[in-house]
């Protein structure tokens, strides 16, 4: 199940968070 929520990533109270896409669509650039 796929859930789509709004706000801050980093102030996430979950236990994992997974970013698969890279923002910038280059190596090295983007959220890691």
């Amino acid at each position: 199940m796929i859930k789509y929520i709004e706000g801050d990533i980093l102030a996430s109270n979950a236990q994992a968070l997974v970013n698969t896409v890279n923002t910038v669509g280059v190596m090295g650039k983007g959220i890691a």
